[in-house]
């Protein structure tokens, strides 16, 4: 610490000098009550830098992390949700070019405008609460109150997770 004490205190102060030393909190503490404050606004400066350039980049890095991320699907699970979504009629209104409801294919993690102005990614827990309570976060376009309001009664939690496990098998087509 002497010696970074010493290079800030004599002007030879060099970004390369933080990221080569192991570099503390309390020594980042004590660089900020040296007498020298010559190179405070360097320094707020390049951790500002930093900081907003992890946030911005780790973002990105989330956001295509979640685009590609499709859980692994046991196709027995796939073959009942579809199953289930003939047997209860679900078919009949979520279908390719449906103008009553948001088709299945391609709807697992896209995003959806919902009437209140807000979008969502249709996730699992997105289609979830869009099975069980229809009515919560209807997409804008479509009209409210004519998915079915019983399918948590008519549902248990298997069967919705396999129609969940059928929609992400439609993801990419």
């Amino acid at each position: 610490m002497a010696i970074m004490r010493q290079t800030i205190q004599s002007g030879k102060f060099g970004l390369c000098y933080l990221f080569v030393q192991h570099f503390t909190y309390k020594d980042f503490w004590e660089i900020m009550n040296t007498t020298n404050s010559a190179c405070l606004p360097s320094i707020m400066a390049v951790l500002t830098a930093l900081v907003l350039f992890a946030g911005i980049f780790s973002s990105f890095i989330a956001s295509d992390e979640l685009a590609s991320a499709t859980p692994p699907l046991d196709p027995n699970t796939v073959a009942r949700g579809q199953s289930l979504a003939y047997d209860y009629g679900c078919i009949g209104c979520h279908y390719v070019g449906s103008r009553t409801a948001a088709a299945f294919n391609g709807l697992y993690n896209s995003e959806r405008l919902l009437t209140n102005e807000t979008i969502v990614i249709a996730d699992e827990a997105y289609l979830r609460d869009s099975i069980l309570e229809p009515r919560a976060k209807v997409p804008d376009g479509y009209a409210r109150g004519i998915h079915p309001s019983d399918y948590r009664v008519r549902l248990n939690d298997q069967q919705v997770d396999s129609i969940i496990a059928f929609i992400i098998s439609l993801a990419d087509q």
